[in-house]
């Protein structure tokens, strides 16, 4: 159900038909499932554990469970790893965990299948904010999520970790699962295992395919070789100086902070070639990329202006990529560049270009697309003669037309050849995204202009 309306929540009309490709394309679950399905992935939640007060309170708590694990071993929680790699550090026993939590060593709420624990692994919390690489047996709670498979499938496992982390794949779940975006940010398993997954050879997948997924299973590798060469590093630096055990707190929150500086550094080295893998246009990487940046930060604020919801900064003040650096020009240029990329498939000799700017009094932007025999980078304008006589026209043509109680979000006006586009000065209104739906848009009424004609 899910699938049906939240799509239309956040997605325009150009995301729908992005949405439309990613679903056609084969599903993790045609990969991944129970463990007695068959399939050449399991996946499942991890274990509950089982604690005595609760149960002598609830009359229908479930009854325990023997636990069948050794209490040394390696356990790891949704807290205790942070990014992309799940190192033995990041571990502590079965013992120390139930203990911790005042639950039972003895007995289990819920035992899952022991496969589930079996390395190599992909973790995913069930927030989804947090994905790692697993190459070493681990227990963890029912907060986290494994898909495990062969040994032979690691360098596949390490490509859909680093998937799962992708813009790519945070897009597609946004736009499909039923609370990220509108309520708390929980993704349920079925919802995860719906993510496009089609395996090397598949024709929905890139023909390099093969060559993708090992480079990315190499760049892994090498982090993980690194960031351990960092951690002992910076404990050998300590036990030299004699100060190991009064700053090892210390020496955990450099290492960590190094580690989140690589691994963002990785995953924005690997995002290309996630697209590549998709076999994406450079359209549809604006969709993805607007809707991770700008669009998924304001879904569901704290307050109605909070920090987060950056749809509401003014293109110029904003610090989300590439407005704050390029404004309005990164949406002129997506406009223009849309727009005489079909007048050449037309073989129109006319092009367009765009000129316009911020209105401080008024609050208000405005982008003027112009007919000419040559493409032109955008013109910064000022507003301050031009922008009252557009909205005069305006209100002139939409009075006669529509009469005098009319709500209009945006205006778009056609003056000769000429065309205004005028809104709030709010990021939501001048992203690349809704560049390209303006160029749908305006080429929709030109067309429909030329038949009436």
């Amino acid at each position: 159900a899910p699938v049906v309306w939240k799509r239309h929540l956040w997605g325009t009309p150009r995301d729908q038909k992005l949405l439309d490709l990613l679903q056609s394309l084969p599903p993790l679950s045609d990969l991944a499932g129970a463990p007695k399905e068959g399939k050449r992935w399991i996946k499942g939640l991890g274990l509950q554990p089982y604690y005595p007060e609760k149960a002598a309170s609830l009359p229908n708590y479930p009854k325990p469970r023997p636990n069948p694990w050794s209490l040394d071993t390696p356990f790891v929680s949704a807290d205790q790893f942070l990014q992309m790699i799940v190192f033995q550090s990041d571990c502590i026993i079965l013992e120390e965990r139930l203990k911790g939590i005042g639950a039972s060593t003895k007995h289990l709420r819920r035992a899952p299948n022991r496969r589930l624990f079996k390395a190599p692994m992909a973790l995913v919390s069930k927030g989804f904010g947090k994905v790692g690489y697993c190459d070493f047996n681990v227990l963890f709670p029912d907060s986290l999520r494994s898909i495990v498979g062969p040994r032979e499938d690691a360098d596949l496992l390490m490509f859909l970790t680093a998937y799962l982390r992708s813009n790519l794949a945070r897009y597609f779940i946004f736009h499909t699962s039923a609370n990220w975006g509108s309520e708390r940010d929980q993704i349920h398993l079925g919802e995860l295992l719906r993510v496009p997954f089609p395996l090397p050879g598949n024709e929905s997948a890139s023909p390099d395919a093969r060559r993708i997924v090992k480079q990315v299973a190499r760049k892994i590798g090498k982090l993980s070789n690194k960031l351990q060469d960092t951690l002992s590093q910076l404990k050998a630096n300590a036990k030299r100086q004699s100060l190991f055990d009064k700053y090892e707190v210390d020496i955990s929150r450099q290492w960590h902070r190094e580690r989140r500086r690589l691994v963002d550094t990785l995953q924005e080295e690997i995002e290309p070639l996630i697209y590549r893998y998709f076999g994406l246009t450079e359209q549809e990487i604006t969709l993805v990329e607007d809707t991770i940046r700008v669009f998924e930060p304001s879904s569901t604020p704290t307050t109605w202006r909070s920090t987060q919801t950056v749809t509401l900064d003014p293109v110029e003040d904003t610090t989300v990529e590439p407005y704050c650096t390029q404004g309005l020009v990164a949406y002129a240029d997506t406009l223009t560049t849309t727009l005489n990329t079909w007048a050449q498939t037309e073989g129109s000799s006319h092009r367009v270009r765009a000129e316009g700017g911020t209105d401080d009094q008024t609050g208000l932007a405005m982008v003027t697309l112009g007919l000419f025999s040559d493409e032109a980078a955008y013109q910064q304008k000022s507003l301050f003669q031009n922008l009252p006589k557009i909205l005069k026209a305006f209100h002139a043509h939409a009075s006669r037309k529509l009469g005098t109680l009319l709500y209009e979000r945006d205006i778009l006006l056609f003056q000769g050849d000429r065309i205004h586009i005028v809104r709030p000065n709010i990021l939501l209104n001048w992203t690349r995204t809704a560049a390209l739906n303006d160029a749908a848009r305006i080429y929709g009424e030109i067309a429909l202009a030329q038949k009436k004609s």
